[in-house]
């Protein structure tokens, strides 16, 4: 909105009416405080601007901050997924640590795969992990 200050504060201290035989112009006076009504109506409503306009800036901060929040919370979850696949890749490597990218695979190898795997589908099938075998913590 466009403002137009028609009259200063020290327009409105330093004005003055023309005297007439009644006392002063009661016409001069009416244009005068309609002009003053004026001023103070565009004030009002740039004030009002203002405030609509800092609510929705608040609002604004409010939903950006919920946002930086939940951006936060993704950035832990995802921090924590990393660090468990690191810890399981970790466990892998420890696992097929002497398997080489060169090394074919032997039938004694399959053959020792295929019993790991029968074993672990056994203790399974039984309710227990086989990464927790050593304790003896049943599921």
């Amino acid at each position: 909105m466009e403002t137009r200050n028609r009259l200063s504060a020290k327009d409105i201290l330093n004005h003055r009416f023309k005297k007439d035989v009644k006392g002063y112009d009661a016409y001069e006076v009416d244009v005068f405080l309609d002009e003053i009504i004026k001023d103070y109506q565009e004030f009002e409503a740039l004030l009002e601007e203002g405030k609509d306009g800092a609510s929705k800036k608040d609002e604004q901060l409010l939903a950006l901050q919920d946002e930086i929040r939940a951006l936060r919370e993704g950035l832990s979850k995802m921090a924590e997924a990393k660090r468990e696949l690191e810890i399981k890749n970790a466990s892998m490597e420890n696992r097929l640590g002497a398997i080489r990218p060169g090394d074919a695979p032997t039938s004694e190898n399959l053959s020792l795969l295929r019993k790991c795997r029968a074993y672990e589908e056994f203790l399974y099938s039984h309710g227990y992990d086989p990464k927790d075998i050593a304790s003896g913590i049943k599921k």
